[in-house]
């Protein structure tokens, strides 16, 4: 709970700060969460405003914490579906946050691929108290491009 706290809380904190997330339109921002399936908390929302930003991060603040394992492979694919069907042709990025490994590396990475291939730019992790085998992963076969650090 302590860690799902900190990456939530951490994320809106992020979001609410226009100093941090650009508040004049130019950045759109979606979230799920993943553990054994994925759901949406955040449809598209452009940050047009100080209030789009505080709405965003309050939604992220109240999203309970899911249970279960750590479906990668579902969150990557849920995310390029969300940005790909509606940022067109603007730098599109996924940014993941987890505490584990996935429950599949061969399909999580496939699903990165596939999200490469649909117009995915970038793809970047955050290991929160993740064991050493999830950063390797992470850094080596997941981040795109990669490797990451």
């Amino acid at each position: 709970s302590a860690n799902f706290d900190l990456m939530r809380n951490g994320l809106a904190n992020a979001i609410a700060d226009g100093t941090i997330v650009p508040q004049g339109g130019s950045v759109e921002i979606s979230a799920v969460q993943f553990g054994s399936g994925v759901t949406t908390y955040v449809d598209p929302t452009v940050i047009a405003s100080q209030g789009a930003a505080d709405a965003v991060a309050n939604a992220l603040r109240s999203m309970p914490k899911l249970g279960g394992t750590t479906n990668m492979a579902a969150a990557v694919s849920a995310c390029a579906a969300l940005i790909t069907g509606s940022c067109g042709t603007s730098r599109q990025v996924i940014n993941l946050v987890t505490d584990g490994a996935p429950d599949d590396a061969s399909a999580a990475v496939a699903a990165r691929n596939s999200a490469v291939a649909a117009g995915v730019d970038e793809i970047n992790a955050e290991a929160v108290a993740a064991p050493g085998g999830a950063v390797d992963f992470l850094r080596d076969q997941l981040v795109y491009p990669g490797p990451g650090y």
